[in-house]
Formats: structure tokens, sequence, C-alpha cells
């Protein structure tokens, strides 16, 4: 992918930070560059365009969503590689971007190296995308015939979860946890996106950003809810309930 044809968000809330990564681009020779200072403004940007790159500053002040958040709900509506800017490096802060699926970090003040680096390493990750994309619908095909799953227990060992003991897929700080009938609470290091990615069985259903069930463990639902066979409520997001619909039939009266 050449330099003239990426096109990449900043989000950035600090003027001399902006600046001067908008320069360092520039520099490098990214010209087509989008900024906005807060999440809601990113937001806004995506939903007209389609950015390969989004350089998000982890400590956003006056918006909504921090960074970290921004980068879920950008993992969720953009294909775009994220890079994160950031001040600080502590275990919170690293635990906490695991969440979001990310190429790199940036310390400040960025040099123009570091960021020559990461874009190639995101423009790189974009790319083996792209070139994976057949594949991995042939291989999705190959899954979404499989019942089972091996998931990794507290014990170290892989244990076999039959799809239909799996009552839903919700996400937590770090990964997801796995709710089933028969086996508790099982607790994966992944995102929930990636787990239904690699793992895209047609009875497991997304039905909102942090959570996806298993359709035929829905014991009953509303506009805005299901209830599970565990007795567990669950909100359906609006971008979901159409997709929702047209997997369960309802008789209409």
């Amino acid at each position: 992918m050449q330099t003239d044809n990426l096109t990449i968000l900043i989000v950035e809330d600090d003027y001399n930070h902006k600046i001067a990564l908008k320069n360092c681009l520039k520099s490098l020779g990214y010209h087509k560059v989008f900024e906005a200072r807060n999440s809601q403004e990113a937001i806004e940007l995506c939903e007209s365009n389609k950015f390969q790159v989004a350089i998000l500053d982890i400590g956003l002040v006056d918006s909504t969503l921090d960074g970290i958040e921004l980068g879920k709900e950008l993992n969720r509506i953009t294909e775009a590689s994220i890079i994160f800017t950031t001040s600080f490096s502590d275990h919170t802060t690293l635990t906490r971007s695991a969440e979001v699926d990310h190429q790199t970090y940036l310390s400040k003040p960025i040099r123009e190296r570091d960021l020559k680096v990461a874009l190639h390493k995101a423009v790189m990750a974009k790319s083996n995308s792209s070139s994976a994309t057949k594949s991995s619908l042939k291989e999705a095909n190959l899954q979404e015939c499989r019942d089972d799953i091996y998931i990794k227990g507290a014990d170290k060992f892989y244990k076999r979860i039959l799809v239909d003991d799996i009552i839903y897929i919700k996400a937590d700080t770090g990964g997801v946890n796995v709710v089933t009938l028969n086996n508790g609470k099982l607790f994966v290091y992944t995102t929930l996106s990636s787990f239904l990615r690699q793992y895209p069985h047609p009875d497991i259903i997304r039905v909102h950003k942090g959570h996806a069930v298993n359709k035929s463990k829905i014991n009953s639902k509303s506009e805005s809810i299901i209830n599970m066979i565990n007795g567990k409520e669950l909100a359906i997001g609006a971008k979901w309930r159409d997709a929702l619909d047209s997997q369960i039939f309802i008789l209409k009266s």
C-alpha cells in the first residue's frame, strides 16, 4: 500500500502533539490525514470516511470515551489498524489496552522513525488481512460446521466444549467469558470480535457490542432484551436487532 493511498485518522486533544504528529506524517509522505479532538468527532468522521489507520491518544480529556474505549468502538465500526499514543506506560493502562485489537504504542513525544515503523507494521497487517480474506472464508465455512471448541481451563488443560453447551459469550476486562450450561464460566484472553471470527458458528449470534448468544438457548425476547435459559437478561443492541430477528422464526399475529 502506497503512502498516497493511505487515509489516516488522528485523534489528539493536545494542539502541540497534534501538530508534531501531522508534521511527521507529512514528512513521511502521508497527506490524507483527518483529525479529531475527541471520540465524538472521531466516530462521526468514521461514519463518512474509510480509514486504514487510526492514531489514538489514550489520554483524551474532553471526550466521552478515552482512547482505549474509542479503540474498542473503532474495532467494532471500522477496519482501521489502531496505533496508540501515550505518555503513560503503567500496568493499568497496558492491561486495559489489551482489550483492543491494536498494532503498537508510541510514547510521546513521538519520533519520526518510530512512527515510520509503526505505520509500516499497520500497513503490513492490513495487507496481510486483505490477502487472507479468501482463505479465511474457506476456513470459516469449515469451522461453522464444527459443533465443538477447545478452551483452556484454569488447570491448563484444553477442555472440549460443545456449542450446544454454550449459553452466551460476554466481553470482560482483558478477554471474554464463555458461559455454559455444564462447564461453568470459562475465560478466554481474546476480544469478542476475534472469538467470533475464529469460531463462526451459525448458532452463535452477536446481539450487542459486548456479547453474543447461542440462539438455541434463548428463552424469550422483547425488542430490547433477551432472556436466556439460565435466567440471564441480555440487552439487544439496535445495530444487531434486525440480524437477530432474521436468525430466529417469529410468528406474526
